[in-house]
């Protein structure tokens, strides 16, 4: 196809003039992808605090799941148990910490339940320093239960604190700056 001034060189597009004026022939703009995280397509959450009963069933999830997985990897490695401990410790943090900052700000128990973790004061989605700081304040202080009484007082606490907390927090959530709504 030519031009209409006959002067034999092929039509093409219009040079790019810069950010248009916002006018209606601007409806097919083009417009460039984004690098934000995405919306949250499963659960969608208000201001209500998760209950107690569905925590511990999220957890108890997890837990399964995980514990299956550390169970056949134990089985097939032959490791003994500082290896055993030292890898669970890091794949539950690494699985917590990624699954919140990455799917929806829940891990796979989560999700079943309903509920999601979130930031504290933005509500908003838990960035993965933040989401790291929360699982392996978990993992830390579950693991203190190794070195007797004391440590296991200090896991009983975490566990239970959500049950005269206001918001439901437990030590982890405190420590990692995080509230889990349902």
């Amino acid at each position: 196809m030519m031009s209409e001034n006959n002067d034999d060189t092929p039509n093409s597009p219009a040079p790019f003039d810069g950010p248009s004026s916002g006018s209606s022939d601007d409806q097919h703009a083009y417009v460039p992808p984004s690098w934000s995280v995405p919306e949250s397509e499963g659960v969608q959450h208000g201001e209500a605090f998760a209950g107690y009963g569905w925590r511990v069933l999220g957890y108890l999830i997890d837990a399964l799941i995980i514990g299956v997985a550390l169970g056949i990897m134990s089985r097939v490695l032959s490791t003994g148990f500082l290896v055993d401990f030292a890898v669970g410790f890091v794949i539950r943090g690494l699985y917590a910490g990624f699954l919140i900052a990455f799917w929806n700000g829940q891990t796979v128990g989560m999700k079943v339940v309903k509920v999601v973790c979130v930031d504290t004061s933005s509500r908003g989605q838990v960035p993965l320093p933040q989401a790291m700081v929360r699982a392996f304040s978990a993992e830390i202080i579950a693991a203190a239960s190794l070195i007797g009484l004391v440590g296991s007082l200090a896991q009983l606490l975490d566990l239970l604190w959500p049950v005269w907390d206001k918001q439901n927090q437990t030590l982890h959530d405190k420590i990692g700056r995080t509230v889990v709504l349902r």
